[in-house]
Parts: C-alpha cells; structure tokens; sequence
C-alpha cells in the first residue's frame, strides 16, 4: 500500500488531487471483478479526470502480490516483451495503483490500496487511514 502524507504547508492544489486520485483509485477497484483482463482495468484507470496543470504519471496499474513480485496477474514491460495481459480471476491478490499525479510546482501523490478478488465486490486488504 501506498499513502501521502502532508505536511502543515502543502498547497491546496496538492490536497485536491490526493483527494481526487484516491477517489479515483477505490471507484476503479471497486469495479473490478474476476474475468476482466488487465487491459480492460488499465483502462478504466486512464480516464482519470485531471485538472489543467496535473500530470499523471504512469506505471502498471495493478500488480500482484506476493513474495517474488511475478504474481499473476502479470504483463511484460515494454522492455522486456511486446506485451500481454492477464485476465484476472477470483482470488488473486492485487495492488492498485501504482500510478500517482504530480505538478510543475514541485508537489506529487501516490495512493495504493491491496486486495482480494472475488466474483462481486472485491474485498479491501488496506485501510484508509485518513490524510
């Protein structure tokens, strides 16, 4: 899992799209269900809406896992191969997002969350625990 946290003098701007991201993010996982492929949940997550100034930057959307950091759902790297994605099936374990926004005025947001997927609503292996 992945928090921000600020400190008393963040700008507002940074707060807004902290707040924006995370909402981003549970909605996205809150959507996911066993059969979707790893395309249609990267998707989902692209249609984030940003304000002018907010740039997203990008990363695997979801990962496994566990103790080796290869657990499915997998995808290779555009390095690494030409690319596939893994459907995602009941009770894989997945983090979300390993994405994040940042700004030209030096301010950037990250917000991860685990958990399990099931063949209805997934079930959330992390908390918020507030900002």
């Amino acid at each position: 899992m992945a928090r921000t946290f600020f400190l008393p003098d963040t700008p507002a701007e940074a707060r807004d799209a902290y707040a924006c991201f995370r909402d981003h993010v549970l909605t996205v996982i809150g959507r996911v269900r066993a059969g979707i492929t790893m395309q249609d949940l990267r998707r989902a997550f692209h249609q984030l809406d940003l304000q002018p100034g907010w740039i997203p930057l990008t990363g695997p959307v979801a990962h496994g896992v566990g103790f080796t950091n290869f657990e499915l759902p997998e995808y290779e790297r555009p390095y690494e191969a030409t690319g596939y994605f893994t459907q995602i099936e009941k009770d894989m374990v997945l983090a979300a997002s390993n994405m994040g926004l940042c700004s030209k005025h030096g301010w950037g947001v990250r917000w991860e969350d685990t958990f399990v997927v099931t063949e209805g609503e997934p079930i959330g292996l992390t908390r918020d625990i507030g900002m």
